[in-house]
């Protein structure tokens, strides 16, 4: 039966909000479209956020945005409340009118993206983080941003490129190097993929890591560094799909009394997990342990009886214990 690998299909780190912090809200310049008095208003207004007081900005900031819609600065501190709340659908149209009136603000088109982003409108959000990277190509933060919304969008071509120029910018985190490596092994640049992990520093790498390391060593046909990597995994977060995922490894290779071994342990800990138990069963009936097998298969079939796959392993397991079997009748 064949068996496949769990792949490495999450992020390291969801995407970051360009927040006020990255561009200090005491740095805007002075508007001289609004009175000396609002002016003032604002710039009182962007303190009270410096200084963590957002909820007594915020009533000035909607009240100045009304009066002057055609503000970016204004728009888009207010949109910024919203979103460092994670109110994200109330903070869009403020961003989105912010990009309106500065079209050729590198931020502000990566915090409207970024609010795209967490909003799940990925297209978009990787429109408008393509065009703050166009503004300003030399900011990682907004490159690797791009980089992952590619990735969603089933990208990894161009994920490698927004990846490899964030990393060129700056001192690569583990979480870069992690989703670069996972774009450059969706592309088949394996060889690429396994030299960008290993320049993860020992003491920032992740159970994620590991198990991406894994499926590159599987591909790269290293099975017993591939095995090496998954127990790494496993140790480090001895999660479910770790323990599949190292099951797996095992089963591909036919390394059958490991497969059980290792399946066996895993199913006590998680005893709700059917594939962890199919896992098992696959091995055991790979090692011949045929009466074992059917216990496992015909288990599942009692909890899915409508499962075809499972009643099909289970027949062939009974074809191949000679005598009464209760499993089997």
């Amino acid at each position: 039966m064949a068996a496949r690998r769990l792949e490495a299909l999450q992020f390291a780190l969801p995407l970051l909000l360009c927040l006020l912090a990255n561009s200090r809200p005491g740095a805007y310049a002075q508007n001289t479209t609004i009175t000396a008095a609002d002016q003032a208003a604002f710039q009182q207004a962007l303190n009270q956020v410096d200084a963590g007081n957002s909820e007594q900005a915020e009533p000035v900031l909607r009240r100045l945005a009304g009066r002057y819609p055609s503000n970016d600065q204004i728009s888009e501190a207010l949109g910024l409340i919203y979103a460092e709340r994670g109110e994200m659908t109330q903070a869009l149209p403020y961003l989105q009118r912010a990009c309106k009136d500065a079209p050729n603000s590198a931020l502000d088109h990566a915090n409207l993206g970024t609010a795209l982003f967490k909003l799940g409108r990925t297209r978009e959000a990787a429109t408008e983080l393509a065009a703050a990277a166009r503004l300003d190509p030399r900011n990682a933060e907004t490159l690797s941003s791009l980089g992952q919304s590619y990735m969603l969008l089933g990208d990894p071509a161009h994920a490698v490129h927004a990846f490899s120029q964030a990393a060129a910018l700056a001192p690569p985190n583990a979480d870069l190097l992690y989703n670069w490596a996972l774009a450059l092994s969706r592309t088949n640049q394996t060889a690429a993929a396994a030299k960008v992990l290993d320049r993860i520093p020992a003491d920032q790498i992740s159970d994620q890591s590991e198990s991406l390391a894994g499926d590159i060593e599987e591909k790269l046909g290293n099975f017993m560094s591939a095995v090496k990597h998954d127990q790494k995994a496993a140790e480090i977060n001895p999660s479910e799909a770790n323990f599949y995922a190292l099951t797996v490894e095992f089963l591909r290779h036919w390394t059958w009394d490991a497969a059980t071994t290792n399946a066996e342990y895993a199913v006590k800990k998680y005893p709700a997990s059917a594939r962890l138990q199919l896992a098992l069963a696959v091995a055991l009936y790979g090692d011949k342990r045929f009466p074992d097998a059917a216990k496992v298969f015909d288990g599942l079939l009692q909890r899915d009886p409508a499962n075809s796959a499972y009643a099909d392993m289970l027949g062939r397991t009974c074809g191949e214990i000679s005598g009464d079997n209760p499993n089997c009748d």
